[in-house]
């Protein structure tokens, strides 16, 4: 019995030597919690950094906010990039002044939906490349830094997104529907002029006539007026746009990529 039991000793012994070595030092994605999420002090839990972040992060993954406006703030929307001089002759007033105005309305917007007060939404319509997207980018990343839901949905890839749900079982479309329907901020990019049959605009108008109906916050980009929505769409969709928003115009003399881009080889 005692050589059995040495025999067993001694083989544990080898497997403990032959076995590979730990590694010495595990790698976490947050050192100072190490992944817990919580860190103690004298006794105390307290909430890690790396949780907030980690919270942070979702929302815009969730907000669905384009790579390349992620983090823009109200400073990389500047105003050089618009006339002084060139006239908007249905407000008889220069680019750069419609680009003042409705860089105060956005600000004062945010700062609405921050503080919880009372404002109508935004309708922003101008030509290709005006900085529609970009403005409306600078607002939704502001309200997610206050924690703010919302959805930043493109129109053109929204209504593909539902008729990819046809053929699937379940009540997908109806999810989707709803999830944009009652979020608390949404800004609708680029209801323009594209050809709408009968189930897209009758979707379009499901969506703004519920959030007229509740007086849910709502920003929308075009690069059509309201007249012309009207004709896209249907005159009932545009009524209801104009119960929802209040209309501001932006609009440059060139595109303000290719200003960019013409700043860009400059330097170069």
């Amino acid at each position: 019995m005692k050589d059995i039991l040495q025999k067993k000793i001694q083989e544990l012994r080898e497997t403990i030597k032959n076995s590979p070595k730990e590694k010495e030092e595990v790698q976490y994605e947050c050192p100072i919690c190490k992944d817990r999420g919580l860190i103690y002090k004298d006794g105390q839990a307290y909430i890690c950094n790396c949780v907030n972040k980690k919270r942070f992060e979702n929302q815009f993954k969730h907000a669905r906010l384009a790579g390349e406006y992620l983090h823009k703030s109200f400073d990389d929307f500047q105003i050089k990039y618009y006339s002084s001089y060139r006239i908007d002759t249905n407000s008889n007033v220069t680019y750069r002044q419609l680009a003042t105005q409705c860089l105060t309305a956005a600000k004062l917007f945010t700062d609405s939906v921050i503080n919880k007060k009372k404002h109508k939404g935004m309708y922003v319509y101008g030509t290709v490349g005006s900085g529609k997207t970009l403005l409306t980018s600078c607002i939704a990343n502001r309200l997610l830094e206050h924690n703010i839901e919302l959805l930043f949905i493109s129109v053109p890839d929204f209504l593909d997104e539902i008729k990819a749900t046809f053929n699937q079982k379940g009540n997908q479309e109806m999810d989707l529907m709803n999830q944009v329907r009652n979020v608390r901020v949404l800004i609708l990019d680029d209801l323009g002029a594209h050809t709408y049959t009968d189930w897209s605009a009758g979707r379009i108008y499901n969506i703004i006539n519920y959030r007229a109906s509740n007086n849910l916050s709502t920003i929308i980009t075009s690069n059509l007026s309201v007249d012309g929505l009207a004709e896209a769409l249907d005159e009932r969709t545009s009524s209801r746009v104009m119960q929802l928003c209040t209309l501001y115009r932006l609009e440059t003399e060139e595109d303000i990529r290719c200003q960019v881009y013409k700043e860009n080889l400059k330097r170069v």
